[in-house]
């Protein structure tokens, strides 16, 4: 019985499968990515630009890597009004491989789903100190710091072929960054000490994009 199943389920593989084996594709999309927990509560939603690139193993099958920008404003609810001026924005950059699957629906619409595992880097573009002069390190000294951490993500996503080697790229995704390190600014009596507290989490960020693919 075991078989048979294993059996149905590779003939429902090929029957659903996107010709894209020995097929390279590259594209371009933008981001707009807004983020759940604390990492929701530290930044607000912001926009981001991607480029990835991907290589058809089999006829369902593609691996593919990406990297990403996402820049917006902190969110001033968590941090306070005393601490950032409004030169000041977030930024996280994002370098991920996986790998993707892929379905033809008819009608030149194919459906896609990714699984990948990435790294990914936050802190400040921007940053004053105490007297107002900017740092272009973005980091004022020994109170805050760039954070970094690995994580996971799943993707659903959609291509329309406008023509034989252009596709329209609609996608939703979820990234899971394990262990991340969120500040959180300590203050008294309504006054910025300039001293911060950290909270760990698996920060949970969810990012709709649109953009075009190329299949050479």
């Amino acid at each position: 019985m075991r078989n048979v199943v294993v059996f149905v389920l590779l003939l429902v593989f090929a029957g659903f499968a996107a010709p894209v084996a020995g097929v390279v594709s590259l594209g371009v999309s933008g981001n707009y990515t807004f983020a759940s927990g604390e990492f929701g509560d530290a930044y607000a939603p912001s926009l981001g630009v991607e480029l990835w690139t991907g290589y058809g193993l089999t006829d369902w099958l593609a691996i593919v890597a990406s990297g990403g920008y996402t820049g917006g404003d902190f969110n001033e609810d968590h941090w306070g009004d005393d601490f950032f001026d409004d030169d000041d924005c977030f930024s996280l950059w994002k370098l991920a491989g996986g790998v993707r699957f892929n379905f033809d629906l008819g009608e030149d619409f194919f459906l896609n789903t990714c699984l990948s595992g990435g790294y990914y880097l936050w802190g400040t573009a921007q940053m004053s100190d105490s007297d107002g002069d900017y740092i272009p390190d973005g980091v004022i000294p020994g109170i805050s710091k760039d954070s970094q951490g690995w994580g996971a993500g799943l993707s659903l996503g959609g291509s329309y072929f406008l023509c034989e080697l252009l596709a329209l790229e609609l996608t939703v995704a979820g990234d899971f960054i394990f262990d991340a390190e969120i500040a959180t600014p300590i203050y008294q009596d309504g006054t910025f000490t300039f001293a911060f507290d950290t909270v760990e989490e698996t920060a949970i960020l969810f990012d709709i994009s649109l953009g075009v693919g190329l299949y050479l």
